[in-house]
């Protein structure tokens, strides 16, 4: 509640408190305490208020004082190179931005970059006169899955084309940097580094030991004998056949890793298996020193301390005009200057972002909240000049109902005759499926997690934990159904009942599946049972129709759409103009976090873990996701 709020509030009350003195006069002592405590409280809400309105006022002021004095030229410098200096984790769309106390509140900013941005700038340099070279500087990038690492890698390519030249240095390299990296001419690291490939995996926190500890029960519908997301809450450790779907996952991801390695930087195959799996007799040969280990391996060019890369770099592109920084201009600042054609010129091709767990109403920061989707939907519905909709999608699913909401909007937006194009980012599974599953056409990269086709439902009780306690419940209800609950556990009926709805909702699933397919719903429940697919195998199995970015997506809807020009309209969800000139200015300004120490990080994965039951708001307790495809390491 704002300050007006509160203000209007006490007023309301006071007020009624004068009204209700008409039948029971105050005494007058009582009037001048009330009267006291209400100029009190109005004095802090003034307070309060404007010491949080000035304290906003001078960090802007600040900051754009910074920011203007870091404005050295209104242009890119001519022979420079361009920084390409990703911070944080890289996302398909920026989150919405925190409010000014909320951020107060915080520990600081979040940190994220948007992919799309990162290859515009590479793409835009290729062509720029006046970019001679790109650096990259990937200390600050802490998150990236193999799709979007691949892209980047793709956009690197295509400018080593152009003739220009690629250079890249670190302290250190952790296995995504590194990746990006080796698209690179040239690779240095400082005589300190190292180089870690750790391969990819990921575990799960499991609760069945500490429910049973609890005398907590957790009763699990489901379908589909993949659809491991229940495993945690009813399993000590990983089923056989999850094991087996994340192995095939993951050893398909990191054979597309190792591959492209090998092709980036010409290793032996044999030589790069050997650094990864036998790390430790790497570094025994190499008498501990990690740097050199890299160098021998051939992943790093040479070793070289900080400043003497930064007189390698002066000879290529030479200094500013001040003579002590470096002819070079940082990729944010090199898209403040080239901003991506945002323009509203019609025809346009509307593109949506769905990024992240899908949840019944508005969701929380970082979900898919199905009324802001649909909201978004709607409104591209309404717009005529948008003549097709791309719905990117990089979630891992969620609520079935929040799901089925979202695919009904789209399918009402393809009543109108226009094209729906769905755009398969990192991940697209199960709820991120259905949503999909309608789409005229289906384009997903190669790396692109997805699959999972299959529901659950999960209800925990504490009946046993009430009885341990000497708690009983007790009591008579007009049906069977009446006393379930979470402290009296499900009756047979209830069981049975939701049981048969989840069948239901799968076949539900793999009804819509096989009807936007184009296949049989026997050859869809084949290729469904909640088994998770990268992109390639999914294209075998029909679940796709192309494999390609978001560029191949657009392509598609045009063609589908009849056009031959059109513009990409991003539609994002309605943010508030202060928000959003904060996120920049704290984007532009405030130093980032590069790494957090080992008691924070067990801190994080073990809340990481319970967090996952926020997640879980289906009004129907009937799910749609692939809890082992989010937040894992590929």
């Amino acid at each position: 509640m704002d300050g007006q709020s509160k203000h209007t509030m006490i007023a309301r009350l006071s007020n009624s408190d004068k009204d209700r003195s008409t039948g029971n006069k105050m005494s007058e002592s009582a009037a001048e305490k009330k009267g006291f405590f209400t100029r009190l409280s109005h004095r802090i809400t003034a307070f309060r208020d404007f010491t949080i309105n000035a304290f906003f006022i001078l960090f802007i002021l600040f900051a754009l004082v910074g920011l203007i004095g870091s404005c050295d030229s209104p242009q890119v410098p001519k022979g420079s190179a361009l920084i390409i200096n990703p911070a944080g984790t890289l996302v398909e769309e920026a989150s919405a931005p925190l409010a000014f106390p909320e951020f107060i509140l915080q520990q600081g900013p979040v940190s994220e970059t948007v992919v799309e941005d990162v290859i515009y700038a590479i793409n835009t340099a290729a062509k720029d006169k006046d970019i001679k070279m790109l650096i990259l500087d990937l200390e600050d990038l802490t998150s990236a899955s193999s799709a979007q690492a691949y892209r980047i890698g793709v956009a690197l390519q295509n400018f080593k084309e152009s003739g220009k030249k690629i250079l890249s240095y670190a302290d250190y390299y952790e296995q995504y940097q590194y990746y990006i990296a080796s698209f690179s001419d040239e690779i240095y690291m400082h005589p300190m580094g190292g180089v870690q490939l750790t391969g990819f995996g990921g575990n799960n926190l499991y609760f069945k030991g500490l429910l049973d500890n609890l005398l907590i029960d957790v009763e699990v519908f489901k379908v589909g004998k993949f659809k491991s997301a229940v495993e945690p809450y009813t399993e000590k450790g990983m089923s056989d056949e999850s094991r087996l779907a994340n192995s095939e996952i993951y050893e398909s991801l990191w054979a597309y890793y190792m591959g492209d390695i090998v092709s980036n930087r010409s290793i032996e195959l044999e030589s790069l298996i050997a650094y990864a799996n036998d790390y430790d007799e790497v570094i025994d040969t190499a008498n501990g020193d990690t740097a050199e280990a890299a160098v021998t391996t051939n992943l790093i060019d040479d070793l070289l301390t900080r400043e003497v890369i930064r007189n390698k770099i002066s000879e290529l592109v030479g200094w500013a005009e001040d003579g002590t920084s470096l002819n070079a201009i940082s990729m944010n600042r090199y898209l403040s200057l080239n901003p991506r054609d945002v323009s509203a010129r019609a025809p346009a091709l509307g593109v949506i972002i769905a990024q992240g767990p899908i949840m019944d109403g508005p969701g929380i920061a970082g979900s898919i909240g199905a009324d802001d989707m649909i909201q978004r939907i709607r409104s591209a519905k309404n717009d005529q000049s948008i003549k097709g909709l791309i719905l990117r999608v990089d979630s891992p699913g969620g609520s079935a109902f929040a799901s089925e909401l979202i695919r009904q909007e789209l399918e009402a937006f393809q009543q109108t005759g226009r094209p729906v194009v769905a755009s398969f980012a990192s991940v697209a599974a199960s709820g991120g499926y259905w949503i999909s599953a309608s789409s005229d056409k289906i384009i997903s990269e190669a790396r692109t997690i997805t699959g999972s086709i299959g529901i659950f439902g999960l209800i925990p009780t504490a009946q046993r934990a009430l009885e341990k306690i000497g708690v009983n419940l007790d009591g008579v209800g007009t049906t069977p159904y009446t006393l379930d609950g979470p402290f009296s556990g499900l009756s047979r009926e209830m069981s049975s009942v939701l049981q048969k709805t989840i069948e239901h909702g799968y076949e539900q699933f793999i009804e819509l599946v096989a009807k936007g397919r184009d296949m049989t719903t026997e050859e869809v429940d084949a290729v469904a049972q909640g088994r998770v697919w990268h992109g390639e195998k999914a294209l075998s199995l029909g679940l796709v129709d192309e494999l390609g970015d978001l560029e191949v997506a657009a392509n598609v809807t045009a063609e589908l759409a009849g056009l031959s020009e059109w513009s990409l309209r991003y539609l994002s969800a309605p943010v508030d103009p202060r928000q959003e000139i904060l996120r920049q200015l704290l984007q532009s300004q405030l130093p980032l976090e590069r790494a957090t120490a080992p008691i924070e990080n067990l801190v994080s994965y073990g809340q990481k873990g319970l967090e996952a039951a926020q997640l879980l708001n289906d009004k129907r307790d009937i799910y749609a996701i692939c809890l082992e495809c989010a937040g894992k390491d590929f």
